[in-house]
């Protein structure tokens, strides 16, 4: 497994050009090892992601002294970095969730397209969101989030990984669906694991740092197999909205670990 600085170059440029709203200057390469590196690499994007939302949200506490206001500057900013591309993913996937069931999969998959927000993604963003912002606030320190942004973004190439079927056959998720082998999500895992003990050693926790990563490993890997699952069988196949769907609900249950082991 050979990666020359050539690719690795590429591969951040592709990392930080689809999974947030810095533009790349440089062109990007999109081919399956492109992709494969990317997928690889996202928890070191959501490091430099999530930890620069959690200074700001470091920066507005000493200012105002407001565990509240930290916290709706940490999840803002993050959507900000983000160019609401998961958000969209939240609010997109709950409505074509809603339409699949109660119709068919084409049906779903068009809902997911319309550019107007249905009363089911509306609750799903709050909820998503809500959640998160009350979590943060308890949890009164802003580096918990980097550790829940690294579980977030690892997540994507979980979703991702071979034998997954896409669900629709153009879209922003259509490179990136069963990209990734098991070899390369054996790394993105190593490098995920890595950098959450090294946030962990920073961070109070009642548990010890292995308690609570296999509490997260556990929890996470199960309602997202449950959820690709899910879509698998009420859109045929993962989309990009999913995929972003599926990053916000690993950080929300990363965050709820987290709270449980103070």
């Amino acid at each position: 497994m050979q990666v020359s600085v050539t690719n690795l170059s590429n591969a951040l440029r592709l990392c930080f050009g689809t999974f947030t709203s810095i533009r790349v200057k440089q062109a990007v390469t999109v081919d399956a090892r492109a992709v494969r590196y990317a997928l690889a690499l996202t928890p070191i994007v959501s490091l430099i992601v999530s930890g620069t939302a959690a200074i700001m949200g470091q920066i507005l506490f000493v200012i105002t002294d407001s565990r509240v206001l930290m916290a709706i500057a940490i999840v803002a900013s993050e959507v900000y970095f983000t160019g609401s591309l998961h958000a969209d993913g939240v609010a997109d996937t709950a409505d074509g969730f809603s339409a699949a069931r109660k119709t068919d999969r084409e049906h779903g998959l068009a809902a997911m397209k319309d550019p107007r927000i249905g009363a089911i993604g509306t609750l799903a963003l709050l909820f998503t969101y809500g959640s998160q912002i009350a979590m943060v606030t308890f949890l009164a320190d802003p580096w918990y989030w980097i550790s829940a942004g690294i579980i977030a973004r690892a997540s994507v190439s979980y979703l991702c990984s071979s034998g997954t079927p896409s669900a629709r056959r153009d879209g922003i998720g259509l490179a990136f669906i069963g990209a990734i082998n098991t070899r390369w999500l054996a790394v993105n895992t190593t490098i995920s694991l890595l950098l959450l003990w090294g946030a962990f050693a920073l961070l109070p926790l009642r548990f010890g740092p292995i308690l609570v990563t296999v509490a997260i490993l556990v929890l996470v890997g199960l309602i997202l197999n449950l959820f690709k699952r899910r879509s698998i069988r009420r859109l045929g196949g993962l989309t990009g909205d999913v995929l972003g769907a599926g990053l916000e609900i690993a950080r929300t249950l990363t965050l709820l670990v987290l709270v449980v082991s103070l």
